[in-house]
C-alpha cells in the first residue's frame, strides 16, 4: 500500500494496489464492514423477472431489472441456499433467444461495465408437471428447487418438440409426474422420458 503522503506509485506495484483497493473498498466502502457489495465482481447470480429478458435483434440487445442473490451456507453439510437480496441490477441479454422468466442465471460484466447474461445451453430443471404433456405439445411445470427438492412456487413453460418428439406418438406424461427439462435456443425442453409415457 502507498504510504502516507505519497502521490505516485510504481508501476510494477499498481496491479497489486488495485486489487487491495477494491478489496478495502468492497469490504469498507459502505462503512460497515458486512455490508453487501453485490455490484463488485466478475459474475453475479441473478433472478430474472417475471416477463424474462428479450432475445437479441441483430445488434440491438434488450434489458431488464433482476433481482441480485446470493448463495449461502446451512447447517447441513453440503447444502446450500439461494437467497434473494433486495438489490436488482439491469442485466442485458445477448444471446438471439429470449430468456424465460423468474430463472436463476449467472451474469458476467463487460470491459464498458454492462452486466449481461452468461447463459449456456443445456441448463437443466427439474420438477412436476401441472398438465399433461402430450407427444409434440407443451404443458406448464412447477420447478422444484433445493436440497431436499421442494417446490420453488415458480413455473415454467416445457415442450416436447413437435419436429422431434420424444414422447412416442399417442402417448403422453400426465400431469403431477417429475421430469427433467434442458434449455436450448430460447425454450425447456423434455429430456429422455423413460417409463413415465401413458397411452392417452
Amino acid at each position: 500500500m502507498p504510504t502516507k503522503g505519497q502521490k505516485t506509485i510504481p508501476l510494477k506495484d499498481w496491479d497489486r494496489f488495485l486489487k487491495i483497493a477494491d478489496w478495502w473498498d468492497r469490504t469498507f466502502g459502505h462503512r460497515e464492514p458486512t455490508a453487501l457489495r453485490p455490484e463488485y465482481g466478475r459474475d453475479i447470480l441473478v433472478l430474472t423477472p417475471e416477463d424474462g429478458i428479450d432475445a437479441r435483434n441483430g445488434t440491438t440487445i434488450y434489458s431488464e431489472t433482476c433481482t441480485v442473490c446470493v448463495i449461502a451456507e446451512t447447517a447441513t453439510p453440503g447444502q446450500r441456499l439461494i437467497h434473494e437480496t433486495a438489490s436488482e441490477l439491469v442485466v442485458y441479454n445477448i444471446h438471439p433467444y429470449a430468456i424465460p422468466g423468474e430463472i436463476y442465471v449467472d451474469t458476467g460484466l463487460t470491459i464498458k461495465g454492462t452486466r449481461y447474461i452468461k447463459y449456456p445451453a443445456g441448463q437443466v430443471l427439474r420438477g412436476k408437471l401441472d398438465g399433461d404433456l402430450d407427444s409434440g405439445g407443451s404443458a406448464t411445470m412447477s420447478v422444484w428447487e433445493g436440497s431436499p427438492l421442494a417446490d420453488s412456487g415458480r413455473n415454467i413453460t416445457v415442450y416436447d418438440s413437435s419436429t422431434l418428439p420424444l414422447i412416442t406418438a399417442g402417448y403422453k406424461i400426465a400431469s403431477g409426474v417429475a421430469i427433467k427439462v434442458s434449455y436450448y435456443n430460447g425454450k425447456f425442453y423434455l429430456d429422455v422420458p423413460g417409463a413415465c409415457e401413458v397411452a392417452q
